[in-house]
């Protein structure tokens, strides 16, 4: 270790090496210091250098062995000194408008904590409930014109011929 590493690190770069003690990613790391997780990612590079260490990890361990601290214990079926992978973005049909009819028709994948359904109708409900729409949508669309040739013909009717 470099002469007065532990000394170089700042307050905000001992926070989140102690946070990686804790086994939690740079994600959730930022979320308990309200802080994004690319601040996380280079405040802890930076401590990384700064201690000379390997990873993320080691140079957790080599903060908690000076503090006198809690020490990092890995889990057994834990890759050693291998950051947790990055979390995936959340899938594109759950925001974007296509995903409202995967969700109607019941091929989108389930997204809710508790792991219930987005909605109790079946498909055959659902398409029911389309049936409907577009018969609604059919008998207004016939009213409308219905009531644009009634106008048409009552404007006619009462046309006064300017030519006379």
């Amino acid at each position: 270790m470099p002469p007065g590493g532990i000394d170089q690190l700042t307050e905000a770069q001992r926070a989140c090496l102690r946070l990686v003690l804790t086994r939690r990613n740079s994600k959730e790391i930022a979320q308990v210091l309200n802080i994004s997780p690319h601040s996380v990612d280079k405040r802890i590079e930076r401590a990384v250098a700064a201690l000379g260490a390997a990873s993320r990890f080691d140079a957790a361990r080599r903060l908690a062995d000076h503090e006198g601290g809690q020490t990092y214990e890995p889990i057994a079926h834990e890759p050693i000194d291998v950051a947790s992978p990055a979390v995936q973005a959340p899938p594109r049909h759950s925001t974007a408008p296509s995903g409202y009819g995967r969700r109607l028709f019941g091929f989108a994948p389930v997204g809710r904590i508790n792991g219930d359904a987005r909605n109790d109708l079946t498909k055959l409900q659902r398409a029911g409930i389309i049936l409907a729409l577009m018969v609604g949508i059919a008998v207004a669309t016939g009213a409308l014109l219905n009531i644009a040739a009634t106008l048409t013909d009552k404007l006619r009717e009462n046309r006064i011929d300017l030519s006379r």
